[in-house]
């Protein structure tokens, strides 16, 4: 596609001097692009004191930014025109070759290394990359990158995303501003109106771009605030860091004339603005948010100080060793990661700093190599440069390359059996089996011991081991919404999330509620088997990293306090209340120590919260906490398909935090709960990954959905005596 105007209107007239232009082939921007890959790949190789090197990515958006809008903006004024097709073909020249080459090289590694399940999920992310929307699958999982919530070797290309969605979205708004200002100043019989200092340009550009800057930047503080994933990835949260570098573009012929002495405090400014940020900042520093602006405005007062002529320390970073690591960072970038990610797994296990460096240089190398051969052969090729069908064409086969080959994948992974004799299940999980005595605790305690002796993962595993990521709790209403609320919703009372009501007698005498956090909905699968089978009528009412109990917390994902979730609480109580229940279920999480201070609101919260309850009218009763494994269990046995115990942990180390656990079983108590300790029914001196023909566990720390309900008539039993007397089995 190609915006012609007629009258060309912001063309440079015929022998009029040209405006100030971007560079692309500056020696300080080359020498940027080194300093920002260097401290993203000494970040990610765990270099001590270099906790915030995540900061290179912004310097990269920025310099993006401003060559890629210097380059629209020359064409705008060349020719009055922008030729999209020329664009994109240039973009899929310089990036689709060498991106598809590393996800298909990726990919083939992770079939080698990597179990089958793993594998699904590195395929499912191959695709995701191939299409350039990294990024949106990880915002929409809430993967926290910052606390290495996962390692998958494609999550680095969200990066790739944000620019690509950039590359998309920005020139079409660069031509449709060409157009309007060419309609306006044909309209009004004269040549399209010259912005001070910019050249010709279309004369609403300024306005808009810095319009768009701040609604972005406003919009990713906002969002910093409210879900730090959700803003660490969106590219509406990220636009105005790539809009900073194309305001530094269109301000190109202004800046040139800004006084030396003050172009050369500007380039050590932003330069020492840009380590700073790298040094200070850290994996708890809410990001991206107005810490941004340390790397961003940084990079653009070095970018800026260059624009005029070179400045010493833009000297400094266009020396030769520097511009070479420029040029191979895309590359060194693209390489990295997956050499760190996988290069573990081929050595058997982390090689420490030092290995994890010499892996690092392993990717250079890689990037030198691939750059001589591939990355920059293509983007030179003749037959792609004079024709942009071509070079569209190649890009489009990357992509069906990529993303094709992922899904092929994807289906071609193979299934993945125990071959260990079967193993009885510790009890049915059918509802219409559930019955008191059916399943006892000597029987738990027996399943228990004897599961600590199998070695091969069995034939009969349930269900089969590709299946057992997906076994977790799926209570849902009626129209499929979830009634666990997620993190950022806080209603109890409407969709999404809230209250679901269960049973066959919706009307029933008995209303019994099962709140608390992901920890007490792990335990709806046993829950609905006995309201079931007792005509109870249960209502669920669970909210995602939320306890029940009256204490405020901060929640690490958000990197602040978790505000919704006393916002829930609080409706929730209110909720329960007018629900009347005959018995509330409750538990929560009881993750790594917090600390003695913490360890004593958190009792008060459960007094608090237990006394209200019991206010009511109500029976509480308070189930602890399951132990955690602290691995995923599924890819922990698909890795030990004959030593299961490799999986296993010992009890005490499961038992996290036994201080606030003590604490909250005592103050539970002594305000009048009953107290269920479910810990016996997954340990005895360990706690086993794989008890009866079942996995205990979905994840690194959720019970799965068939092992609770296989102790549903445990569960049963315990929930039916709490209905008539406050006996305790707490210990």
């Amino acid at each position: 596609m190609t915006a012609q105007l007629d009258a060309r209107p912001y063309a440079r007239p015929s022998g009029a001097p040209a405006p100030a232009a971007v560079d692309s082939r500056r020696g300080d921007v080359e020498g940027l692009r080194a300093v920002a890959v260097v401290v993203v790949v000494l970040f990610h190789a765990g270099v001590p004191g270099l906790y915030g090197g995540y900061v290179g990515v912004d310097v990269f958006f920025v310099l993006s930014g401003f060559l890629i809008t210097g380059l629209l903006l020359a064409e705008v004024r060349r020719t009055g025109t922008v030729s999209l097709r020329g664009f994109w073909a240039r973009r899929a020249r310089r990036l689709l070759p060498l991106a598809t080459l590393v996800s298909l090289v990726t990919l083939a590694a992770s079939w080698l290394l990597l179990t089958p399940l793993e594998v699904r999920q590195v395929a499912r992310d191959a695709v995701w990359s191939g299409l350039f929307a990294m990024n949106l699958l990880l915002a929409r999982d809430g993967v926290d990158y910052l606390a290495d919530d996962a390692e998958s070797p494609y999550q680095h290309y969200w990066s790739l995303g944000v620019e690509e969605q950039f590359y998309v979205v920005w020139p079409v708004a660069v031509v449709l501003l060409v157009l309007v200002g060419g309609l306006l100043a044909r309209r009004r019989g004269r040549p399209a109106p010259r912005g001070r200092g910019t050249g010709d340009l279309p004369v609403l550009l300024v306005p808009l771009t810095v319009v768009a800057v701040l609604a972005s930047f406003a919009w990713g503080v906002w969002q910093t605030a409210q879900s730090q994933p959700l803003a660490y990835f969106e590219p509406w949260s990220r636009g105005w860091e790539l809009g900073v570098g194309a305001l530094l573009a269109i301000a190109a012929p202004a800046l040139a004339g800004l006084p030396g002495r003050v172009r050369e405090a500007a380039a050590v400014v932003g330069l020492a603005a840009v380590l700073l940020a790298a040094l200070v900042l850290d994996e708890g520093t809410p990001f991206p948010g107005t810490a941004a602006l340390l790397p961003v405005l940084g990079t653009a007062a070095v970018v800026a100080a260059g624009t005029g002529g070179t400045t010493r320390l833009g000297a400094l970073l266009g020396t030769a060793p520097m511009r070479t690591l420029g040029r191979l960072s895309y590359g060194w970038y693209l390489w990295h990661w997956p050499v760190l990610v996988l290069g573990p797994r081929a050595l058997g296990g982390d090689p420490g700093l030092a290995g994890r460096l010499l892996l690092s240089l392993v990717a250079l190398g890689l990037a030198w190599t691939t750059y001589a051969l591939l990355e920059d052969p293509v983007r030179r090729h003749a037959l792609l440069v004079r024709d942009p069908a071509r070079s569209l064409a190649v890009g489009a086969l990357c992509v069906a390359l990529a993303a094709g080959t992922g899904t092929v994948s994807a289906a071609l992974v193979p299934e993945v059996r125990g071959t260990a004799a079967p193993v009885a299940p510790v009890a049915t999980a059918e509802a219409e089996q559930v019955q008191v005595g059916a399943l006892d605790e000597a029987g738990v305690r027996e399943a228990v011991a004897q599961a600590e002796q199998l070695q091969g993962l069995p034939a009969n595993l349930d269900p089969v081991l590709e299946d057992a990521q997906d076994d977790a709790a799926r209570a849902r209403s009626e129209d499929r919404i979830s009634c666990m609320v997620a993190v950022e919703h806080e209603d109890v009372s409407r969709e999404p999330g809230g209250s679901c009501v269960f049973g066959s007698h919706p009307d029933g005498a008995t209303t019994v509620v099962l709140t608390g956090d992901s920890h007490a909905y792990q335990w709806y699968p046993a829950m609905s088997q006995v309201a079931e089978r007792r005509g109870w009528r249960l209502v669920v009412m669970t909210k995602a990293g939320c306890p029940l109990y009256d204490v405020s917390i901060d929640l690490a994902s958000l990197r602040r306090a978790y505000t919704e979730c006393d916002t829930w609480r609080a409706a929730a109580m209110e909720r329960i209340a007018q629900e009347d229940p005959d018995l509330v279920v409750m538990s929560a999480a009881v993750f790594s120590p917090r600390g003695d201070e913490f360890t004593r609101r958190w009792a008060e919260g459960v007094t608090t919260t237990t006394t209200t309850l019991r206010g009511t009218g109500a029976q509480v009763v308070l189930l602890e906490d399951t132990p955690n494994p602290d691995a995923d269990v599924p890819t922990c046995l698909a890795e030990n398909l004959d030593a299961v115990q490799e999986c296993a942990v010992d009890r005490e180390d499961a038992l996290l935090d036994p201080e606030r656990r003590r604490a909250t079983a005592q103050a539970a108590l002594a305000a009048g709960a009953v107290v269920v300790d479910p810990v016996p029914w997954f340990c005895r001196d360990t706690c086993p990954p794989v008890i009866g023909n079942a996995s205990a566990y979905h994840d690194d720390d959720h019970v799965s959905a068939t092992y609770a309900a296989q102790l549903a008539p445990l569960l049963d039993a315990r929930l039916g005596a709490a209905l008539t007397g406050p006996a305790s089995d707490a210990g």
